[in-house]
């Protein structure tokens, strides 16, 4: 099983896969965007990666409370784990009540490549408790550069025992 001191969330999202403050209405707007950006990065074509969120949504949702979601998936053309963060201006409703939805401000994305198994249970279990953490998310709450939430975010991980401080 990967060691999760391999993970390294602040080196997984770059600045330009963190979104503050960001006015989107929409569950589907929030796909349609963040789908862009990860084309943007990765040369896959949104529609990849657009297709992949909702259809692990039709699964069920992604919602985990407490006004957090973390939307993920599995690419098989990726070759290494995508990240991002996004932290809208208001929330959205995410999904239905009875199946497990409610309103959301704040959403880690994973998508990783089919086989990888272990790197994407870690990743999804960091951003539980990393959305558990009220504190941490306070403190994102005040950054207004990306930059910065990488540092709050690098600075968490070596708290937690979770990084091995490559990241300044």
């Amino acid at each position: 099983m990967t060691e999760i001191t391999e993970i390294g969330i602040a080196r997984r999202l770059p600045p330009a896969h963190i979104l503050l403050g960001i006015d989107w209405q929409s569950k589907k707007r929030v796909f349609e965007q963040i789908s862009i950006v990860f084309e943007n990065t990765s040369g896959i074509a949104r529609e990849q990666f657009f297709s992949v969120l909702f259809e692990r949504e039709r699964l069920g949702s992604t919602f985990i409370g407490e006004g957090g979601a973390i939307p993920h998936g599995r690419l098989g053309n990726l070759k290494e784990p995508l990240c991002a963060l996004v932290m809208l201006k208001h929330p959205i409703q995410y999904g239905v009540s009875d199946d497990g939805g409610g309103a959301v401000q704040v959403l880690f994305f994973l998508i990783a490549p089919q086989e990888a198994n272990d790197i994407h249970l870690c990743i999804l279990g960091v951003f539980a408790e990393m959305l558990s953490d009220q504190q941490l998310i306070n403190n994102l709450w005040q950054c207004a550069e990306p930059e910065k939430v990488q540092k709050i975010i690098a600075n968490w991980e070596k708290e937690k025992g979770l990084s091995d401080g490559d990241k300044e």
